[in-house]
């Protein structure tokens, strides 16, 4: 049994379950951080942060669960700690509003602007900035990691799909696709490794086959709005967030939506998908649209449902030349790139400073927010 919905005064941008705790985080469109205690009967609010000064728009506990990241249109990046203290605030993290953020692990942070710069940041160096990419000609929508934790995956607005190796010392851009011509919205790793999926503006789910960049090798229509957002639930089968406030189950090679699994809507009115999350025992998903809600799914289901024998794999297409990999051991504290790009600023997109370097947060081990 899922847990009853979260309604809010405010859009929600982003929802992150806790990876070892039944605690779920929301960030507002002004600023404002909840964090909720859910069960099957009931959820409670254990704590509201608010040192962003504009929306929040992107959330990620770290692997141990022992810090909450966050992100925002003001340009800043934090790190809050189990008793709710801000322990690491670097207002000028960007030139530009952040718009996607993702914890590789307890040490490496990666955030894209709405610019489309890409910077990594080492907390073993006091969250300093290590390697900047501005490849991208417009915002970042998404990025995630290989499970190899150097090769990082990021859709953006132009329409690419950029593959980067974030373990040397200086970065690498190792392949860019082809500029599709749909933003790409959404990335996901499946099939093992052996496929890359990208939700787009037009409601096409793209698929790349891994190492073959250049061009995508499928492509599943059945989305009547754009996929703005996804979560890969197992290797075989992936949740699409639309604009149309429909979530979907959606399984790839073979292409096919299995199920509808719920809907933001309100009477005639259909509300976009922001985000998706998963549990960390993998049986809820939590969802978050512009009806100011943050709904919780059971998707203990799907599991139990009987795969079709996988196709042929589609012929490859040419792949685009691509820089040669020089790998870098990631137990080495990456080098700080101290180069400075001054991008200028942008207006705000539709809902979707001076530099505080403190310390790296110190780790602790007790239950998150259990003294509040």
């Amino acid at each position: 049994m899922e847990p009853p919905t979260i309604p809010t005064s405010q859009h929600v941008f982003d929802v992150r379950f806790h990876p070892t705790e039944d605690v779920i985080a929301a960030g507002f469109i002004d600023g404002e951080i909840q964090l909720y205690h859910y069960t099957a009967q009931e959820n409670k609010c254990i704590l509201k942060l608010n040192h962003h000064a504009e929306s929040c728009r992107s959330l990620q506990f770290s692997p141990d669960g022992n810090f909450l990241f966050s992100a925002s249109s003001d340009k800043s990046m934090a790190a809050v700690d189990r008793a709710g203290k801000v322990a690491w605030h670097n207002v000028e993290a960007h030139d530009s509003p952040i718009n996607s953020m993702l914890c590789v692990d307890e040490h490496t942070i990666v955030s894209g602007d709405d610019d489309g710069v890409i910077k990594v940041w080492d907390m073993r160096q006091g969250g300093k900035c290590a390697i900047e990419f501005h490849e991208h000609a417009d915002y970042i929508s998404d990025m995630t990691i290989h499970d190899d934790k150097k090769t990082l995956l990021a859709t953006a607005g132009d329409g690419c799909l950029g593959v980067y190796d974030i373990r040397k010392p200086k970065g690498n851009l190792d392949a860019m696709s082809d500029a599709m011509e749909e933003e790409l919205l959404c990335v996901q790793i499946v099939k093992n490794g052996r496929k890359v999926v990208c939700g787009t503006s037009e409601g096409v789910v793209d698929i790349f086959s891994w190492g073959w960049w250049g061009d995508i090798t499928d492509r599943m229509v059945g989305h009547p709005q754009s996929v703005d957002t996804m979560i890969a639930i197992d290797p075989d089968t992936v949740i699409t967030g639309s604009s149309d406030g429909m979530l979907r189950a959606v399984s790839i090679l073979p292409n096919k939506i299995l199920s509808v699994i719920g809907q933001h809507s309100s009477g005639d009115e259909d509300f976009d998908i922001e985000r998706i999350a998963l549990s960390r025992d993998g049986q809820l998903i939590a969802s978050c649209s512009h009806d100011m809600t943050v709904k919780f799914w059971n998707i203990s289901y799907l599991y139990g449902r009987a795969k079709e024998e996988e196709p042929a794999e589609p012929e490859q297409p040419i792949q685009r030349p691509r820089r040669t990999d020089v790998d870098m051991e990631e137990d080495e504290p990456m080098e700080s790139d101290e180069s400075d790009d001054s991008d200028e600023e942008d207006d705000e997109p539709k809902p979707r400073g001076r530099s505080n370097k403190s310390a790296a947060p110190a780790n602790r081990n007790a239950g998150f927010f259990s003294g509040l």
